[in-house]
């Protein structure tokens, strides 16, 4: 998550495309419109069993620490 580690690891969700390539963190994102963003794409990836919800809390608790 920019330059914070939420220590998951970056999984292929099953189509050959990752959590990173999903959450679009280089892109230029107002702060609440990106922490938006990364809710809605855990959300899914939750829902969808490619990753678990203590995962979905480490990686917003990252995009916290990253300042975006």
């Amino acid at each position: 998550m920019r330059d914070a580690d939420s220590g998951v690891e970056n999984r292929d969700q099953g189509d050959g495309c990752t959590i990173e390539d999903l959450i679009k963190d280089e892109d230029d994102w107002p702060s609440l419109g990106f922490l938006r963003h990364v809710q809605q794409v855990t959300d899914r990836l939750v829902r969808d069993g490619v990753i678990t919800r203590l995962e979905q809390g480490l990686i917003i608790a990252a995009e916290g620490e990253s300042g975006a």
